[in-house]
């Protein structure tokens, strides 16, 4: 382990949010405890499961304790995801919050080692890394935070990919998430928070894999809040751009997977 984790004495909480999660979960654990550099916290919020996942989370409570990880959970009814996410904050005890879904893992064992790496020098609030999109076990995509600005890139696409974000405790519990939504509360924060300044910075470092059958799969929900979401933070060109950079992704996904359709629209509309 490197020198400088040891004297700075960076303290990670990982936070992950369940419900019925039994079949997926377990590999999510194991992810993380078997991190080179262990979190020193890991809170799990689990919805009032009835499928097993209790089981498991005990069963994980033990491993972790053993490896002097402060591990803590609760089992009760939620509001939903971001409800749950809210939850955990005020149980937050360590510098830096990182959310890891109950369908998703981390990139290999050096994950959180090699993050640490800059979480222990940077004066930034948020350091963002790589997500990778994984589909029937196969990774297929890597998303990147953007390199244009973010007030620019926000206006087209989330900032920062909630699964390989890093945010700093202190910022994370003085925020919460909107509960209204159902699947685009983390780009309104994200939103909120550059608006206001917060400062952040990228990192070139694989840090998750998604699972894109989670609870953001709904891609036609999510675009509707996305609109809305800058409608709420007073920013209503963000609406009209992000409405435009959806049209135009769609005819360009139509050209690509399927020319002969896109060919077709365009006799038939132009």
């Amino acid at each position: 382990m490197s020198k400088i984790l040891k004297s700075m004495n960076l303290r990670i909480t990982v936070i992950t949010v369940c419900r019925n999660s039994v079949d997926t979960i377990e590999r999510t654990f194991t992810s993380v405890l078997n991190q080179h550099y262990l979190p020193y916290e890991y809170i799990v919020i689990d919805g009032a499961s009835n499928d097993g996942t209790l089981g498991m989370i005990l069963k994980y409570q033990r491993l972790f304790e053993a490896k002097n990880v402060l591990f803590q959970y609760v089992s009760e009814p939620d509001k939903g995801l971001y409800d749950a996410m809210n939850k955990a904050l005020p149980y937050v005890a360590g510098d830096w919050v990182h959310y890891l879904n109950s369908d998703d893992f981390y990139y290999d064992n050096k994950t959180l080692y090699n993050i640490s790496l800059f979480l222990v020098k940077t004066q930034k609030d948020i350091v963002a890394g790589n997500m990778f999109i994984s589909s029937e076990n196969k990774r297929t995509k890597l998303c990147r935070p953007s390199i244009i600005p973010r007030k620019l890139a926000m206006l087209f696409t989330c900032p920062f990919q909630q699964p390989a974000t890093f945010v700093k405790a202190a910022l994370m519990k003085n925020t919460r998430f909107d509960t209204a939504y159902r699947n685009s509360a983390d780009y309104k924060l994200w939103v909120q928070l550059i608006l206001k300044g917060i400062q952040y910075e990228y990192v070139n470092v694989n840090v998750t894999v998604f699972n894109v059958g989670g609870a953001s799969a709904n891609l036609r929900n999510m675009n509707n809040e996305n609109i809305r979401l800058f409608k709420e933070v007073q920013l209503p060109v963000g609406a009209v751009i992000h409405r435009c950079y959806i049209h135009m992704y769609l005819l360009y996904y139509l050209k690509q997977k399927f020319p002969s359709l896109h060919l077709l629209l365009k006799r038939l509309f132009s």
